[in-house]
């Protein structure tokens, strides 16, 4: 592992637009990416951001899980090791506005936890569950045909 000024963090935060029933969604976002102000010259300016964007694969329904597939492209010249991936619901649009609505809490996403190389110009993938927990006493109806809104953060350092 690298020194604490030779770490990478970055962060995506943005809207993902996934329908729930239909199996697609989209999520576009990009991260800032800062290097430390000392050492290697070529690593002593920004860079560019890294590039997030998700892919939901699959039904989500109650109980059984879709899966988001989240791609990290690196503009840079440098290679960076994806440590963490994580996402959270901010928001869940219904079509049907009558009775209760779908709420966010009822969500699950994982987590990402590992060592990803995404190698200079290149791209790397990790895949989250998302999971829609079954309440069975509440009246899920209102989330079929919703929209859930992911937002991404990914923590990565110099390889």
């Amino acid at each position: 592992m690298l020194p604490a000024s030779h770490r990478l963090a970055l962060r995506a935060s943005a809207l993902s637009l996934l329908a729930l029933g239909t199996g697609v969604g989209v999520h576009a976002a990009r991260a800032a990416a800062a290097g430390p102000s000392q050492g290697d010259d070529t690593w002593s300016h920004p860079g560019h951001p890294l590039i997030v964007t998700g892919t939901v694969e699959g039904r989500t329904t109650p109980g059984t899980p879709s899966t988001v597939t989240i791609t990290i492209r690196n503009p840079n010249n440098q290679a960076v090791v994806v440590e963490k991936v994580t996402a959270s619901v901010e928001a869940v649009t219904s079509r049907d506005t009558s009775g209760p609505a779908c709420r966010t809490d009822w969500f699950d996403v994982g987590r990402f936890d590992g060592s990803l190389l995404v190698d200079r110009r290149q791209s790397g993938q990790v895949q989250l569950a998302l999971t829609l927990r079954d309440e069975p006493a509440v009246n899920q109806d209102r989330c079929q045909g919703s929209t859930v809104s992911l937002a991404f953060t990914a923590r990565a350092r110099r390889a």
